[in-house]
């Protein structure tokens, strides 16, 4: 038998959390039903101790600019840092190293577990989950298909939690599992004969059926644990333990498990790494306006990062609107410098006809000559250079109403400005 199912199997009179699909397969090949010998260990995941700085990416599966990915794929078994996720089990020792390592690199800020696990051993699980749970970094658990029973503990520490459309998150119970192949071993002529000391030393072995009282033990362990698993789940989620109870260890798929508050929204792999490397609109919650990308016809331009058509409306007229902000501050910054006294037409000219900063602008016209206007006097004293710009005609106009061209059929100089920039003029 193989190192991952003889492990397993030594540990089946322990608590466990998993799923019922898990602990029928555990069942199953126990007791023949399944061919172990056909299921075999690939290679293992080696850890190697690093000197000097401690890396993420010596550690964890993947690094992704700031965020460091720790793959939780298998069953959850307490020992074993060399266990890789091709293996079929996953250790909270191994996760423990690389939770460590991605804690400590200041290069990371965000730690993404992404789980398609259906649970495993209780112990160790809860001091993994505390260390999440008080972790420095910004935790981040995603359902990628399955983050069951201790893998949704695991998850309940994390600050947020995502689930794919089709994943499953919850299966909040333990179990624990005895078979009695007594009369299985009787029909075969098969006679088990234990030589020990202390009353209840073989309670719970195979070779016999269990006794009630053993029973009665076993269900006040697994009450206990129980316990426990629903109270830190209550706390993760900021949820009642009652609601939590309520569940009744029962499995929720994508939006239905956002409906039972167990995950903040449905998303994808790749959506949610773009949501954590920049500032994405956010997933679908209660609502369901679902991020999955809509059906395309063929050559039609794709949606490929999921970002729905609302959002990304939004995200354009904000940002045009905060382009036009920009613009308008610098135009008046220019303008209405204390170079630009003098220098009016070359102010405008600068302001309107280029991209240059206004620092730059002030350090141009603070360089150049000032302009002296003709000075042909009307009867009020004004040149014509000022009797022009009194009319009002065609000047920019600076302020909250940048831009707005009140009565003149003809644009001005701001509105030719936001045309050529793309800008939507803020009314």
């Amino acid at each position: 038998m193989t190192n991952k199912f003889s492990y397993i199997l030594e540990r089946m009179h322990r608590p466990l959390m998993l799923t019922e699909e898990k602990a029928i397969t555990i069942f199953q090949v126990m007791s023949g039903r399944i061919d172990s010998s056909q299921i075999t260990d690939d290679e293992s995941l080696t850890i190697e101790a690093s000197s000097g700085q401690i890396r993420a990416s010596d550690y964890c599966h993947d690094v992704i600019g700031d965020i460091a990915v720790i793959k939780v794929i298998g069953s959850l078994v307490h020992r074993g840092g060399w266990i890789g996720a091709r293996s079929g089990l996953v250790s909270y020792q191994g996760l423990t190293r690389q939770l460590d390592a991605a804690e400590n690199d200041p290069q990371i800020k965000t730690i993404l577990f992404e789980y398609d696990c259906p649970g495993g051993e209780v112990a160790g699980v809860f001091e993994l989950a505390n260390k999440i749970r008080n972790c420095g970094k910004h935790t981040v658990a995603f359902a990628n298909n399955l983050a069951a029973s201790a893998a949704f503990l695991l998850a309940s520490a994390c600050d947020e939690r995502y689930v794919t459309d089709l994943g499953y998150v919850g299966s909040i119970g333990v179990v624990t599992i005895h078979q009695d192949i007594s009369q299985k071993l009787e029909k075969e002529g098969v006679v088990i004969t234990a030589i020990y000391a202390g009353a209840d030393k073989t309670e719970g072995w195979a070779h016999k059926p269990i006794s009630e009282s053993f029973k009665a033990s076993r269900q006040q362990d697994i009450d206990y644990i129980y316990e426990q698993f629903t109270a830190f789940v209550a706390v993760g989620l900021d949820v009642t333990q009652e609601h939590v109870v309520g569940t009744n260890a029962k499995s929720f798929r994508g939006q239905h498990a956002v409906d039972a508050k167990l995950a903040d929204g449905v998303t994808t792999y790749d959506q949610l790494i773009l949501k954590l490397t920049a500032n994405q609109p956010q997933f679908s919650g209660a609502t369901k306006e679902t991020i999955m990308s809509e059906p395309k016809a063929e050559g039609a331009p794709g949606n490929e990062a999921g970002v729905t058509q609302a959002a990304h409306d939004s995200a354009v007229e904000k940002a045009s609107n905060d382009a036009t902000v920009t613009a308008t501050a610098r135009i008046g910054e220019i303008l209405g410098c204390e170079e630009a006294k003098g220098r009016e037409v070359q102010a405008n000219h600068i302001a309107f006809n280029t991209e240059m900063s206004a620092e730059d602008a002030k350090g141009m016209l603070g360089a150049s000559a000032k302009t002296v206007a003709k000075t042909h006097e009307l009867g009020d004293g004004q040149s014509d250079f000022q009797k022009e710009m009194a009319k009002g005609e065609n000047q920019p106009q600076i302020g909250a109403e940048g831009g707005k061209n009140s009565g003149n059929q003809n644009p001005n100089l701001a509105d030719r400005f936001s045309a050529r920039h793309k800008l939507s003029v803020v009314k």
